[in-house]
């Protein structure tokens, strides 16, 4: 039996000790089946329990950034496959350092998401576009090829313009709103919960108004935002 952690905390401590009880488990799982390779057990603390024991190996030179909350098999039984549409701010405002926080925000966002998952990626300033434009009007599965192709997407695009929210909340509003009822119907997509991600340096208004026509009053879509960069109290 293994246990790894990076941060010790009580909280994580006495997780760990709790986690001890999982040894019969896993012995008792091996012994029903000695066909399994390995045990994982990973913890919303972030450490990892793994059976049976081995040496976790370090490189010297580059950090362990190793999270088990980031593996596909913990973010499947952790979390509801869900429909998501990623807006990126690419107004002028966020040039230089804002866009290369807003990219690697992208790109931790993607890392969450599994085969179970529909995403697609929107440049935003004056006009809202796919990120990737084979990916036009719809939503792809977050499988690795999917993924690879807006990773590699992100790099590439320039700042300009002042950001047209509306336009891009009401894409990607009505994009989900027909992903509910042309594509769940045939079976396909999640047909489970439905997100957008805003990524920008901040926006103008509240937007009362698209929120009324598109997520009132079911509130079918979570809306997150992300600022980047500092905004004086108003």
């Amino acid at each position: 039996m293994k246990a790894r952690f990076s941060v010790r905390t009580p909280d994580v401590l006495h997780a760990i000790r709790w986690s001890g009880r999982l040894d019969r488990t896993f012995k008792s799982n091996y012994d029903l089946d000695p066909t399994l390779s390995w045990q994982y057990f990973g913890s919303s603390t972030g450490f990892l329990r793994q059976y049976p024991a081995t040496k976790w190996v370090l490189d010297e030179k580059d950090p362990d950034l190793y999270d088990a909350r980031l593996r596909s098999w913990y973010i499947e039984a952790a979390n509801s496959a869900k429909d998501m549409v990623i807006l990126l701010d690419m107004s002028g405002s966020m040039t230089g350092l804002n866009r290369e926080i807003a990219k690697h925000v992208v790109l931790n966002i993607l890392e969450t998401l599994n085969e179970n998952d529909f995403v697609n990626v929107f440049n935003f300033s004056v006009e809202t576009v796919e990120l990737v434009p084979c990916f036009r009007d719809t939503l792809v599965q977050a499988n690795l090829e999917n993924i690879g192709e807006f990773k590699k997407a992100l790099s590439k695009g320039e700042t300009k313009d002042i950001a047209n929210f509306t336009q891009a909340l009401t894409k990607a509003f009505d994009l989900l709103q027909r992903r509910t009822e042309q594509y769940n119907k045939t079976g396909q997509g999640s047909q489970c919960n439905q997100a957008i991600m805003l990524v920008t340096d901040g926006a103008p208004h509240n937007f009362e108004d698209i929120f009324a026509k598109y997520n009132w009053p079911a509130l079918q879509v979570r809306v997150f935002t992300y600022l980047i960069g500092r905004q004086e109290a108003s």
